[in-house]
This record gives C-alpha cells, sequence and structure tokens, in this order.
C-alpha cells in the first residue's frame, strides 16, 4: 500500500516535470496548473510580471494571483474542456505590490503521461501591453499611410499575379490617371506595351523568387523616364507576400545627366584640341589631367604622367618652394599664384628646361577641389625679346604693355569701380581709397559734365592726356578708353601708361637737336668769331 502511494506520488511528479521543459524557452508569461488550479510550474516571464519568485508562484493556486477572476476560470476552463478548445479569458493579475494588471489567459489542455487527470498551460498576454502593440501598429500603418500619399515618389504593390493592390497619389501627376484607376489591375490592363508588360513582370517575378531588392529603369510611353526599386515583403513563415515598387520620375535628372555629359564633351573636346598645355592636379599635388598640348611639350604621354607628381615637370632648384607654396595653399585655400601669371621654368622628360608662362586657377569638380594650369611654351618669344632688347622698338613695347595702369568707371556716375596695381601706384593711393571716387573729382581734371567719353562723345585711343596723382599733380599720359559692359553694368575701361619719361626724353633731344641744327648754320668763320652770347641765341632759335 505505502509502495503504490509512493509510486502515484512519482508519476505525478514526472507528469508535472514533463511540462516544465517547453516554457522555459518562450518570453510570454506561461504558467503549468493541475485541474484543482494548482500552480505545478512557471517561466521568467510570468516571475517577472508578477513579482513572486517561482518558490512562491509554486506554492499558489490560480485564485491567489486572480482572486476575482479564479470562478470564471474554474468553470470556463471545465466547459471548454468537454469541447476540446482552447479558451481565452479576461481577467486581472494581482501582482506581489498590489498592482493589479489587466491580462489574456489562452489555456491549453495537456494529457498526464503518468497519470490520471489533466494538466493545462495558461499563456498570459497583457492586455495593456497589447493594446499599446496594436495602437502602434495602427500609428505606424497611419504614418506610412500619410507618408506615402504625401511623397512625391511614387509607391506601389504587387501580388504574385502582377496586380496592383495599392498606389498613392504621386502616380497621377505622372501617368495622368487618378490611383483608384490602377487598383486590381495588371500591367497588360493598365495598357502597357508587351515589351514593357514583359520587362515589369520579369522583374517582379525575380523579386518573388530570388527575395531580394531590385532595380530598374522603365521608360513609359509618354517618354518619361522611371527609376524604380522593388522590394520584397515577407510573411511571417518567410515567404515573399507582395513586392513594393518606390518609383521616381528621372526624366530631368536625365536630361540633365545628358546635358552635363554634352558640356564635359566640349570641355573636353576644347581641352584637347587648345594649343597651350592644360594640367591639372588633385590636392596631393598628383596629375589627373593632360592634354595632347602637354604631351608634346613635355614629352610625358598621358598613361606615363598620370597619377605623378606635378614635381615631375618641375625643375629640382624649384621644387621646395614650390612644395610650400602648395602646402600653404592646401591649408588656406589662397596663394600668391592662385588667379595670377607668371613665367618660369619647365622640366622636359628629357632634362633640358624650357621657359613657360603659367596661368593658374583653383575650382571644385564634383565636391573635389582641383587646380588647373595653363601653360604656354615662351621659348621663341624669349628668343624675340633678347634679340630686340637693346633696340628702341623693344623699349617702347616694353613700355607700353608692362607698365599700364587701368581704372574702370561707371560711365552714367563716373564712380571708380576699380583699378589695378599699376594704376593705383600712380596714383598714389591703395586701390581700397581710389575705388568709390567720382573720377573728374579725383583723378580726371575735366569738369563735371564735360567728360571727353561720355559727355563729349570723343574718342581716345593712344591719345596723351593728364592724369591727377592724390596731390593734384598733372601725370602726362598715353591713353585708351573702351566701352565695356560688367555684370550688366556700362563702364568705361580707361588704360594709360605713364609718359613723364618719356616727356622728359623728347625734351632733351629737342634741345639736341636745336643744338645740331644751330652748329650746322653755323660756318667755321662765323663759329671761330661768334661769341658765346649769339652760340645761344641761334640754339633758343632752332630750339623754337
Amino acid at each position: 500500500m505505502q509502495y503504490q502511494k509512493k509510486k502515484k506520488t512519482q508519476n505525478k511528479n514526472e507528469s508535472e516535470e514533463i511540462y516544465k521543459f517547453p516554457i522555459g524557452k518562450y518570453k510570454v508569461p506561461i504558467n503549468i496548473f493541475s485541474e484543482d488550479m494548482k500552480i505545478l510550474d512557471v517561466n521568467k516571464g510570468l516571475i517577472q510580471i508578477s513579482g513572486y519568485s517561482k518558490k512562491e508562484l509554486t506554492s499558489m493556486k490560480l485564485k491567489d494571483i486572480y482572486p476575482e477572476s479564479a470562478e470564471i476560470l474554474i468553470e470556463g476552463i471545465k466547459k471548454k474542456v468537454d469541447n476540446k478548445e482552447f479558451p481565452i479569458f479576461k481577467v486581472n493579475l494581482h501582482n506581489k505590490k498590489g498592482k493589479i494588471i489587466p491580462v489574456e489567459i489562452v489555456v491549453t489542455e495537456h494529457k498526464n503521461l503518468y497519470g490520471p487527470g489533466t494538466v493545462f498551460q495558461g499563456t498570459v498576454r497583457d492586455s495593456n501591453a497589447f493594446m499599446h502593440m496594436n495602437n502602434n501598429l495602427a500609428d505606424i500603418e497611419k504614418s506610412f499611410r500619410t507618408l506615402a500619399e504625401a511623397t512625391f515618389n511614387i509607391i506601389m504593390i504587387f501580388d504574385r499575379d502582377c496586380r496592383n493592390i495599392y498606389v498613392n497619389p504621386a502616380i497621377e501627376k505622372l501617368s495622368g490617371i487618378p490611383p483608384e484607376d490602377f487598383i486590381g489591375k495588371t500591367f497588360v490592363q493598365l495598357g502597357l506595351s508587351n515589351n514593357l508588360v514583359k520587362l515589369c513582370e520579369e522583374a517582379i517575378y525575380n523579386v518573388f523568387e530570388a527575395k531580394t531588392n531590385r532595380r530598374v529603369e522603365l521608360k513609359l510611353p509618354n517618354n518619361k523616364q522611371i527609376d524604380a526599386l522593388l522590394v520584397p515583403e515577407f510573411d511571417e513563415k518567410g515567404y515573399v507576400k507582395v513586392v513594393i515598387v518606390y518609383a521616381q520620375d528621372i526624366t530631368d535628372y536625365k536630361h540633365i545627366k545628358e546635358r552635363l555629359k554634352e558640356s564635359e564633351d566640349k570641355y573636353h573636346g576644347f581641352v584637347n584640341s587648345c594649343v597651350d598645355a592644360v594640367i591639372s592636379v588633385d590636392m596631393q599635388m598628383r596629375i589627373i589631367m593632360w592634354n595632347p598640348a602637354a604631351e608634346k611639350l613635355f614629352g610625358y604621354n598621358e598613361k606615363e604622367i598620370l597619377g605623378k607628381s606635378l614635381m615631375k615637370i618641375v625643375p629640382k632648384r624649384y621644387r621646395k618652394r614650390k612644395e610650400k607654396g602648395f602646402d600653404e595653399y592646401k591649408k588656406t585655400h589662397s596663394g600668391a599664384f592662385i588667379g595670377k601669371t607668371g613665367e618660369l621654368k619647365g622640366l622636359r622628360k628629357d632634362g633640358t628646361e624650357i621657359p613657360i608662362e603659367l596661368s593658374v586657377l583653383s575650382t571644385r569638380v564634383r565636391d573635389k577641389e582641383i587646380t588647373m594650369a595653363i601653360i604656354r611654351d615662351i621659348t621663341e618669344r624669349k628668343m624675340m625679346e633678347e634679340s630686340l632688347r637693346n633696340s628702341e622698338e623693344y623699349q617702347r613695347t616694353i613700355f607700353s604693355s608692362i607698365h599700364t595702369g587701368i581704372i574702370v568707371v561707371d560711365e552714367r556716375t563716373h564712380e571708380i569701380i576699380d583699378v589695378n596695381r599699376i594704376a593705383a601706384d600712380t596714383i598714389g593711393v591703395s586701390k581700397e581709397k581710389i575705388i568709390g571716387n567720382i573720377c573728374h573729382k579725383y583723378v580726371c581734371p575735366a569738369d563735371e559734365g564735360k567728360c571727353p567719353i561720355s559727355d563729349l562723345d570723343q574718342v581716345v585711343d593712344n591719345s596723351e592726356r593728364v592724369l591727377l596723382n592724390v596731390n593734384g599733380k598733372e601725370i602726362p599720359i598715353l591713353k585708351t578708353v573702351v566701352p565695356i559692359k560688367l555684370n550688366g553694368r556700362e563702364c568705361i575701361l580707361e588704360s594709360f601708361i605713364d609718359i613723364t619719361e618719356r616727356k622728359k626724353m623728347e625734351m632733351a633731344l629737342s634741345w639736341e637737336m636745336a643744338i645740331n641744327n644751330a652748329l650746322a648754320k653755323l660756318s667755321k668763320k662765323l663759329l671761330s668769331q661768334a661769341s658765346i652770347e649769339d652760340i645761344t641765341y641761334l640754339v633758343l632759335k632752332y630750339a623754337k
């Protein structure tokens, strides 16, 4: 008798233990209870929501944690057991701190494998959390629909039959067809061409089968070009439920891209046909562009030189100075060489040096800062300059081309809006102090309303004029004036050279010629008899 009682207890314990294994792996609160509503086992989820320890819970009955609902549970379970249904009870759980938590309990029946009777599994779901989750889900769905209907991009959803089950309002702007006319229709029913239908269906079927994103570009019958991203949406079993298509009209983008390519082609065509060498370097001083004229000038072909340092074409004695200047430019994005034209030596592939004229500019191309140099071989010019160095023509050329002042004046207001360094030096003050002044009150001796150019319509082309410096001194100049338009503003560009020294030379030459003429008129006899006063008289006479 004692043995049978012991065996029965053992079977009961084994029966209870058999249900402990599966509940431990679930995060949702679960408890195992007997027919007499005694709690046999619980998992961590129930411990957490109730606040009781496992030892405390397994010493309780259901009425201890569901005091208001114990009778409902007992009666409900008895009725449902007979019908073999899985009942759901809405009850209140009282946790250890006295807090009442509305929950739903799903009850399932388990056969007792080691004896008579039945055990039950109660799966507990926090009603508030579930409701909160449903509300969040509803909010997410609402936000998605709001976003989908407000976006300029097109959103479409297709089932496995390539039938449209959702489309946002953006489709109407693209196609001219209301969104509701798309719902339930296939590509064929939408009237697309056979080729377009085939392309669209293949793309969607591919996403269903490959279970991965796909991107396609389409050209519609109205010549609109579309970029579409197809994304699979999966169900709880991992199967592709629908395909969501995110599409945007890229017609304008394509046109801009084509125009950009045309512009780039024109640019490269210009660079490649340019007679001057054109070189570009990146911020590491690596050569990234090298036109045919550069190849001809320095002897390196494009394949040899691209990616190499700019210092490869700079003579060794200049390299440290150039590297230092470029480092400073990288820090400040400005430098003495930017926007300037200068002369220096270049190093050819064969090691020979050539005189070059260099113009440097800095620009940004596709968010990358590059420096471009336009280089001209001035070997012939240097040879010509050398041959003309001691000639009068050479001196006049240098005098007129290098020592040239430039003043830009607003034609209507006569306000000085720009001057160059030579002009500022000639006037005797800085550029900043000159700009903004009225020309006839500052550097021009003409009266107001009597400007030779804008008021009297005179032509000034290499004409001798007078410039007033800051002290009011008249400086003889050789001036040329041309009208120009700067940013829609009518202006006058005055270029001049200071001919003060030339005037002095002319005076000296005039005296020299006067003396020669006077001496030629004197006979040897007269010369031997003439007094100093007579000779002076003759010189003055012929000098007039």
